[in-house]
């Protein structure tokens, strides 16, 4: 540092600070937010490609209406919609209850796009993926037995030995229809050889009161009234099907269930005997792109309905994965092997679905701002530094050449090469933190500047 200061006062050239200064003033310098910005755009746009791309791909917020297809309005499947309707509205979801027919009709509106429903109740046979490849299964919600109904003076032991009788079957589009069929169809019962008559439940229930019909088979709860309608009917009895487990194996959508002596009305003795019987099973389903937090919220409404016991279900049974004719949602396996989502045990459901988003979104952005924290600013020190640094080749290339014999003409080109380099280092704007490297280098060029004059005083 003494060399330099020296240099300076014997030679009060170009070099000196004031008329660098002087020089710097006449030259526009660039803000050196130019220079922080040709670092920092870089990293800022692969942030937001990166956000660009995590909002494309992570879901939405999950839609705040919802639409389920049920069946008969006095039936079990909008009976159970109304519960799920009172418990969704005070999170902030309303689901709208569209009856139909049944569940025949239910698949064909999920798989109608137009249709606007998102899920539907089906019953357990009714469906399969090869026919309705775009829909997924929710759960299982609880045992829906059948219900084998004929005249107490009918001959009819075995349910092959309904041939050649009249049958009613349930409506048309209902799945009560579907199932009755199906198990007729194993006794070798079929319209061919007996009349099925496709009726709904109230025309079935007068059909076997009137006489119009000797049996009827129908698809409700335990505790419908209905079933306790036909149980009270002196001319009229359920059938003990005795061979209920081996329809069971033979089609596994089905399943054997009891009905105690006396489960009805015990001080009545209703039923007189255990009853066996086969029941399919009441199902959640839903469209592919069906929200993932929508089907957990459905899942918690589905708990509250069909968790408690009833005549053919244990406390806990449903809802469940087991039952169900489509591939089960990945969202519904996480919710029956995990419960619900942690965040909606705990808070209202738009907040716990907005937070979940929110993290989504946070973790893949803190994970690459990390190593770009770590890397930014050693880049920013180069990119400033080799501002600076850059001239220094030039620098050491004129030193050397001024080591070697030169005559007076190549020297006083070297020295406006000097004048020149100064001018422009001069014109480089940079943090108050990289100041001393400027004035290094100024000192240098001064310092070279200085041989350079000395040798040109000694050719003189």
């Amino acid at each position: 540092m003494q060399d330099y200061t020296v240099a300076l006062i014997r030679y009060p050239g170009r070099g000196m600070p004031e008329q660098s200064s002087n020089r710097s003033a006449e030259k526009p310098s660039p803000a050196p937010a130019n220079r922080r910005l040709t670092v920092t755009l870089p990293a800022s746009v692969l942030i937001l490609a990166v956000l660009a791309l995590l909002v494309y791909f992570v879901r939405s917020a999950p839609p705040d209406r919802i639409v389920i297809a049920t069946g008969d309005p006095q039936g079990a499947y909008a009976r159970f919609a109304r519960e799920y309707q009172a418990f969704m509205r005070p999170q902030g979801v309303e689901l709208e209850i569209r009856e139909t027919h049944g569940s025949v009709e239910n698949l064909k509106l999920l798989a109608d796009p137009d249709s606007g429903v998102d899920i539907a109740f089906v019953q357990s046979g009714v469906g399969s993926p090869a026919r309705f490849p775009g829909l997924v299964g929710i759960a299982g919600l609880y045992h829906e037995p059948l219900w084998v109904f004929k005249r107490r003076d009918l001959d009819v032991a075995l349910l092959r030995d309904l041939r050649g009788k009249r049958i009613g079957v349930g409506a048309v589009g209902s799945g009560a229809r579907q199932a009755a069929l199906a198990l007729l169809d194993e006794n070798g019962v079929d319209a061919g050889n007996t009349a099925l008559m496709s009726s709904d439940m109230v025309s079935q229930i007068e059909g076997l009161r009137e006489g119009r019909l000797d049996a009827a088979l129908l698809i409700a709860s335990a505790t419908s009234k209905a079933v306790s309608t036909l149980l009270a009917e002196a001319d009229i009895e359920l059938m003990d099907v005795v061979r209920a487990e081996a329809y069971a194996r033979r089609k596994p959508v089905f399943s054997e269930v009891v009905l105690p002596r006396g489960a009805i009305d015990p001080a009545r003795d209703i039923p007189a005997t255990d009853k066996r019987m086969i029941s399919p099973v009441a199902t959640l389903v839903a469209r592919k792109g069906f929200h993932p937090a929508l089907i957990s919220l459905v899942l918690q409404a589905a708990s509250e309905a069909h968790a408690k016991p009833t005549l053919f279900d244990k406390a806990g049974e449903f809802p469940s994965a087991s039952h169900v004719d489509f591939p089960i949602a990945k969202r519904s396996r996480r919710f029956f092997k995990n419960g619900p989502p942690f965040l909606q045990r705990y808070l209202p459901f738009w907040a716990a679905t907005l937070i979940d988003r929110l993290v989504l979104l946070a973790l893949p952005l803190v994970t690459l701002l990390f190593p770009l924290v770590k890397i930014v600013p050693p880049v920013y020190r180069w990119r400033v530094r080799s501002r600076i640094y850059s001239w220094y080749e030039q620098l050491l290339e004129i030193e050397s050449n001024a080591e070697h014999k030169l005559p007076a003409g190549d020297i006083a080109s070297y020295l406006h090469e000097l004048d020149d380099m100064e001018d422009e280092v001069n014109a480089i704007t940079v943090p108050l933190s990289y100041a001393d490297n400027k004035y290094n280098l100024r000192m240098h060029i001064e310092l070279v500047r200085t041989r350079l004059q000395e040798k040109l005083k000694r050719l003189a």
